[in-house]
């Protein structure tokens, strides 16, 4: 099938002019295009160049010749699809690779203090449904802002984002539930980039209720939100509302109708979208250059401009796509025609190590077989939380006479690590964002705990009562999830990483070389051993002294995200 693309240029009549009783002459840039018969009101011209503008006028014919000309500009967007196939010398395919258009492309919105522009949804559909999870991300950068300046607006479910007064020294937004209300959530800009470009995005968990607020990536606020329907007209606003404030940019604009999270934002932040990204369901990406719209390109939603510009002022996002399993890549929304020549640049990234990940509302989790835990022991793994409202474990233990647990407990924005053994709790603070190496020296004869965190001691801690070797009643290890001997119940959210036991307690020093280096698995000592770099498969080897059958991955997956490269 073959599709052509044009311009098409629409009139009407004015109803007190003469009458155009015979027809319309079309130009384009003053040339001479076509004749048209008098009923007719628009005309396709498909000879133009994507990425060039042209100004087009019809002018009405009657028995005394020409009437006076209307004009408009015409323009078409050069977005175009590239598509690839990238394979080794020997013809295998290569998957997972990123191929990158150079050099960047694009532009912004630009809004004045008193520029908006709206979008209403398809017939029959939302931009974002009440009672299920979504996630809205941006980039936006502020110029100047008045104190509660609207920057993005949906009334149908009370979802008002607003700004933070320049005049303060600040730069920010702050997210409302309501229109006359108090802010939910408040964030900050870092000084140091507060004018620049910043990404925001703003992930709703429908089975919680919370709203969680990530600022360049990291989790930076959350609060419950209150996603009920307020009967009105559907429509999703950005810049001036009332009184107008904010100016600045705008950019790549996406809904998913997904949570996502930490783990998934360095790759949105990093290139573009494309029609086939996973739970994306609108997508502005403002590189139309010209013209008072941008297109969603997604489902060709339009976004109306009321003042707004096009600019190209850009956040450093490439136009970019990924090879699926056989090796082919698809690129969308490629500016072929503005005359400049970009090169299609793939790379590759191979790590011998890997890690795996774990999602909550999947019941992931990792089964260890039972072993009895050393007298003396250092039990150390790697962990990237990628958030929770609810208690997430990382690592238990049931035996028929105690219950040790390693997990995490939400606290506001952050995740206090806590562990309990022989029936008691104990709190060592923050986790962190990011891979955290947690280390745990344990001397069952006098039940002293030690907690490191990234090699540096957060907590010491005596235990009460018999902490025996855990191994009595023949339960597994378990990572991500509590056994309590009936069921299990606490997943983790995030990445989990080389899990090792010790049959000694290491130093400092011997702690933070792991930190710092690859582990060397003929190390004195090492008892078990799970590096978790297979893959792939549901299985994971143990490379410790201690004779152990392979590990199970339980609704799990792999990634290539690592704290050693």
């Amino acid at each position: 099938m073959i599709c052509w693309i044009g311009i098409q240029i629409t009139w009407t009549v004015d109803g007190l002019g003469p009458s155009p009783n015979e027809g319309f002459n079309i130009y384009r840039d003053d040339i001479f295009l076509a004749t048209v018969n008098a009923n007719i009101r628009n005309y396709n011209d498909f000879n133009v160049i994507a990425g060039v503008a042209y100004t087009y006028s019809v002018r009405g014919i009657n028995a005394y010749g020409e009437g006076a000309p209307s004009h408009a500009l015409g323009f078409q967007v050069p977005n175009g699809v590239v598509t690839g196939w990238i394979r080794t010398k020997s013809g295998g395919p290569v998957p997972d690779a990123v191929v990158t258009l150079m050099p960047m492309q694009g532009f912004s919105a630009k809004f004045d203090t008193l520029d908006k522009a709206i979008a209403f949804p398809q017939a029959g559909s939302t931009f974002m449904a009440t009672n299920s999870d979504w996630t809205l991300t941006y980039w936006m950068k502020t110029d100047t802002a008045f104190q509660n300046a609207d920057l993005l607006t949906y009334p149908r479910m009370s979802l008002f984002i607003k700004t933070i007064n320049s005049v303060s020294g600040n730069e920010g937004i702050e997210v409302y539930n309501s229109a006359m209300g108090s802010p939910i959530i408040t964030v900050m800009f870092v000084d140091s980039i507060k004018n620049d470009w910043n990404h925001i995005s703003l992930a709703f968990e429908n089975t919680t209720g919370l709203l969680k607020l990530y600022l360049n990536g990291n989790l930076t606020g959350q609060s419950l939100f209150d996603d009920s329907i307020i009967a009105g007209e559907e429509s999703f606003e950005l810049g001036n509302k009332d009184i107008g404030g904010w100016a600045g940019n705008l950019d790549e604009i996406r809904i998913y109708n997904v949570l996502l999270n930490e783990l998934d934002f360095p790759e949105i932040m990093f290139g573009t979208a494309s029609s086939l990204t996973s739970g994306l369901t609108h997508y502005w990406k403002m590189d139309e250059e010209l013209g008072e719209r941008s297109y969603d390109l997604k489902n060709r939603v339009k976004l109306f401009f009321c003042g707004t510009a096009f600019d190209t002022d850009r956040p450093s996002v490439r136009t970019a796509g990924k090879t699926n399993s056989q090796g082919y890549y698809r690129i969308e929304s490629a500016s072929y025609g503005t005359g400049t020549t970009f090169l299609a640049e793939p790379a590759k990234s191979f790590y011998f190590q890997k890690s795996v990940k774990l999602t909550g509302s999947q019941n992931s989790n990792i089964s260890i077989p039972n072993f009895g835990l050393p007298q003396k022991s250092t039990v150390e793994l790697w962990v990237n939380n990628a958030g929770s409202s609810g208690i997430q474990t990382i690592l238990s233990k049931k035996s028929t006479t105690n219950d040790f647990k390693v997990f995490l407990e939400p606290s506001g924005i952050d995740q206090i690590l806590k562990i309990s053994l022989n029936g008691a709790t104990e709190a060592f603070g923050i986790l962190g964002n990011g891979f955290q190496h947690l280390a745990l020296t344990i001397d069952s004869t006098s039940n002293v705990v030690n907690v490191y965190k990234n090699g540096t001691l957060t907590g010491s801690h005596t235990f009460s009562g018999a902490m025996g070797n855990l191994a009595d009643g023949g339960f597994p290890w378990r990572m991500g999830t509590h056994d309590n001997g009936s069921i299990l119940t606490d997943y983790f959210n995030g990445l989990i990483d080389e899990f090792a036991v010790y049959d000694t307690i290491l130093s400092s020093v011997q702690i933070n070389n792991h930190v710092q280096n690859t582990r060397n698995i003929q190390e004195k000592g090492l008892y078990v051993y799970f590096p978790m770099n297979e893959g792939s498969g549901n299985g994971i080897t143990n490379l410790g002294s201690k004779f152990l059958d392979p590990g199970t991955l339980i609704n799990c997956g792999w990634s290539s995200l690592h704290p050693i490269k």
